[in-house]
């Protein structure tokens, strides 16, 4: 178990970073659910990978919100750096073994750290050397046993037999950091793994070998913060001071460590010498570096690594520090931007969620609205039949009074002619009866297209304000009506004319005439007879009114009936479209439930954030 435990803020900081992760992850997940994608119409180069792109690269880029999340989190993982800087023998590799809490480093008097060594976390010891492009030489990647021995081959120019290292002094031989540009290490160090650190140790300050300084002012700019070294024995001087000035718009990132604390037991008063030493530090850093009130922290490498007294050595302390800085500064920095991207992109996909909600919800409005107009109306035509119904049968009894009337006048005719006229009685009569059936097949077919233009018209009056004000259709049969109604068999008509004529003329010939009177004697039809005539020839057209009144009953029924059906077919559609958007209002509904609970979470964290601002 480690000794160096995270501090607090630390771990509060990758606990809100996981929550936001999450966020992201929820809002990429619901964007592909709706198929959104983001338009950008600018190349930010090494921002989206190029494979990410759909489309063509050279104008707009249409990117999945996935692409652009993966890339916030890839970004997010990147490890905190920190480079431990100081003039060689300051104790920076003593301190970067404390850290690491194991010994892989090595020291010495001589400057010795001669490029970058990137110290990540790791399960198995590896190192890969990354080597110049002027070299022409291809990366190295070792896998070591004996990671202290394998490393200094490659990090320490005195870590050279003494042969190269004296031609080094003299200008005869390369430093490594004129041929390597960075050491990567990977190992198992629960300090690095816990909190996802990179350590850089970095080339001694002051050194007689320029490119050594010239790597470490190269590595400033890309750290999240920096450790940097003076010695309780031999304090702040001309060169430091130099290099704090040149990289004064980094100095926010600087922590600053007074190390070697252990040799103020050779004082009298050890704590007094250790606190003289840490106000002339803070002192000069005031006066010649205008830093306003900088933390020192005293720590004795050797307390840690030689006695492993951690508690004792303020290495807990320094790191303590060092966690809080990282939290509140880079990693703040961080988690505001994962928050800003995560607020933006879910108020872009609420707000199409909003619009989809408010399209569907009127969409299944207006199917609604039409669903009842139309049950409203199949009420409406069902009553309107009926009315239909009633005015054929009133107009059809009219038709049989007036017919029933034309039997008197045909039979008031013939009394005069019977009693005017007795000789060539049967050829008179035959003469009243044929111009009778004229004059009432005028009038027949004259009341019989009445009645079929009276229905059509009121038959037409109902389809088409009922299809008018809801289906904006006209129905097949509408078009038909035409047709059908004309299928009316007027020979009916006239068959049924002939025959009361036949029955008139044949009765009266039989009944009235066959006594063969002689000549100008009066005839007189009795009451008993003509009874009988009118009842016989009134049944006749009560038959042929009745057949009449079924067939037009028959096509308004069978007219109404196929609307009726075609309405209710379009109820059905409706009801199935309604299903549709019913079930895509549901995932809608789900969505929304989604993206609120996010905006909830998204609140949750802003307050935090204000409320937290060492975070």
């Amino acid at each position: 178990m480690t000794q160096i435990p995270p501090h607090q803020s630390l771990i509060q900081y990758y606990q809100v970073r996981d929550q936001l992760i999450v966020l992201l992850n929820k809002l990429a997940d619901l964007a592909q659910q709706r198929s959104l994608s983001i338009v950008v119409d600018e190349w930010i180069d090494g921002r989206i990978p190029k494979s990410y792109i759909a489309g063509n690269t050279d104008t707009l880029h249409q990117l999945s919100l996935r692409a652009i999340v993966n890339e916030d989190i890839r970004l997010t993982y990147k490890p905190f750096r920190v480079a431990v800087v100081g003039e060689f023998t300051r104790g920076k590799t003593t301190l970067l073994n404390a850290l690491l809490e194991q010994k892989i480093l090595t020291s010495d008097r001589r400057p010795n750290t001669a490029t970058c060594t990137i110290l990540k976390y790791g399960k198995i010891p590896y190192i890969r050397v990354r080597y110049f492009d002027s070299t022409g030489l291809e990366a190295l990647d070792i896998q070591t046993q004996n990671l202290a021995a394998d490393l200094v081959r490659y990090t320490s120019d005195a870590g050279m037999d003494e042969e190269k290292y004296e031609a080094l002094l003299q200008g005869d031989e390369k430093s490594l950091a004129d041929q390597i540009e960075g050491v990567h290490v990977w190992l198992p160090a629960e300090f690095l793994g816990q909190r996802v650190y990179e350590l850089i140790d970095t080339p001694g300050l002051g050194s007689i070998f320029d490119s050594h300084q010239v790597i470490t002012y190269n590595a400033i700019p890309q750290m999240d913060a920096i450790l940097f070294l003076t010695q309780f024995n031999a304090l702040i001087g001309e060169g430091e001071l130099v290099f704090l000035s040149s990289l004064r718009e980094y100095l926010n990132r600087f922590l600053f460590v007074l190390t070697k604390v252990d040799l103020a037991q050779e004082e009298e008063n050890p704590q007094e010498a250790i606190n003289k030493a840490i106000d002339f530090t803070r002192s000069v850093l005031i006066n010649q570096v205008q830093l306003p009130n900088p933390s020192i922290y005293p720590i004795s490498g050797v307390a840690a690594v030689q006695d492993n007294q951690y508690h004792k050595s303020g290495i807990i302390q320094l790191v303590e520090a060092l966690d809080q800085f990282i939290s509140c500064s880079s990693g703040r920095e961080r988690l505001l931007k994962l928050y800003r991207s995560a607020n933006t992109y879910h108020i872009w996909i609420e707000k199409d969620i909003q619009r989809a909600l408010e399209a569907l919800n009127h969409q299944i409005a207006q199917l609604t609205e039409a669903k009842d107009q139309l049950v409203s109306k199949i009420n409406d035509v069902e009553l309107s039949r009926d009315d239909l119904n009633l005015l054929l049968k009133a107009q059809t009894q009219e038709l049989e009074k007036r017919q029933l009337g034309s039997i008197y006048q045909l039979r008031e005719r013939l009394k005069v002619i019977i009693r005017e006229t007795p000789i060539n009685l049967h050829t008179k009569v035959d003469e009243v009866v044929y111009l009778w059936l004229r004059e009432q097949e005028y009038v027949c077919m004259h009341d019989v297209q009445l009645l079929q233009n009276s229905t059509k018209f009121f038959l037409s009056k109902i389809l088409f304000w009922a299809g008018r004000s809801t289906l904006n259709l006209i129905p097949e049969d509408l078009l038909l009506l035409d047709v059908m109604t004309k299928e009316i068999n007027f020979s009916t008509t006239l068959v049924s004319l002939t025959n009361v004529g036949n029955f008139v003329s044949e009765h009266i010939k039989r009944e009235l005439l066959a006594s063969q009177l002689p000549p100008n004697q009066t005839i007189f039809i009795d009451q008993a007879t003509e009874l009988n005539l009118h009842n016989e020839a009134g049944s006749l057209f009560r038959e042929w009114v009745e057949s009449l009144y079924i067939y037009l009953e028959t096509i308004i029924n069978q007219v109404i009936s196929d609307y009726l059906q075609l309405i209710k077919q379009q109820i059905q559609l409706i009801e199935e479209q309604r299903n549709k958007l019913q079930q895509r209002l549901h995932l809608m509904s789900q969505q929304n439930y989604s993206i609120h609970n996010i905006h909830q979470q998204l609140e949750s964290i802003k307050l935090y954030l204000s409320t937290n601002p060492k975070i």
